[in-house]
């Protein structure tokens, strides 16, 4: 075990001198650190599935594993309470969560009797949630592209119950 690891602090120095060394030839391009910050992401990973018409679901990337990001503005966390569902609040009332606008939202169709995976990232440090307390999402789509870029009318997609550990 000690000589593995001996191995991997040797690759993990060398490829720091080696990338010293490649940074030294590019005088004309450097990377800064501008901010850092550390929270939690907590992800959802999702199966929606177009059981009775097709839907346009908004996605907003893909991970690296090529899972497709639903986008934040059309997507609702809410929380079980003893009033029923209602959003989950932010912790600061001064922050404000946003979104990529409608127009840089990407179509995600799912045809009829298909599915799609999707996932949603929720910074909970951001949140007022208990531990274990009950969650569900909220997706909107709708039938086609066109009406998703309206942004009027769409289905609300509920998600399972799942919890936060």
């Amino acid at each position: 075990m000690h000589r593995s690891v001996k191995y991997a602090e040797i690759i993990c120095i060398l490829i720091f001198i080696s990338l010293g060394l490649v940074a030294q030839d590019m005088e004309d391009s450097r990377v800064q650190v501008d901010r850092t910050r550390v929270t939690r992401v907590f992800s959802v990973f999702l199966s929606v599935i177009a059981v009775d018409q097709n839907l346009t679901v908004p996605f907003c990337g893909e991970n690296e594993g090529g899972t497709r990001l639903l986008c934040s503005l059309p997507t609702q966390l809410e929380i079980k309470t003893t009033r029923g569902w209602v959003s989950a609040k932010v912790k600061n009332n001064n922050l404000i969560l946003g979104g990529a606008p409608v127009d840089k939202w990407e179509a995600g169709l799912i045809k009829k009797q298909q599915y799609k995976q999707f996932v949603f990232m929720i910074p909970i440090d951001e949140f007022n949630i208990e531990p274990e307390s009950e969650l569900r999402l909220v997706v909107d789509a709708w039938p086609d592209e066109a009406s998703m870029r309206s942004g009027k009318n769409p289905l609300k997609l509920i998600s399972a119950v799942f919890k936060i550990p």
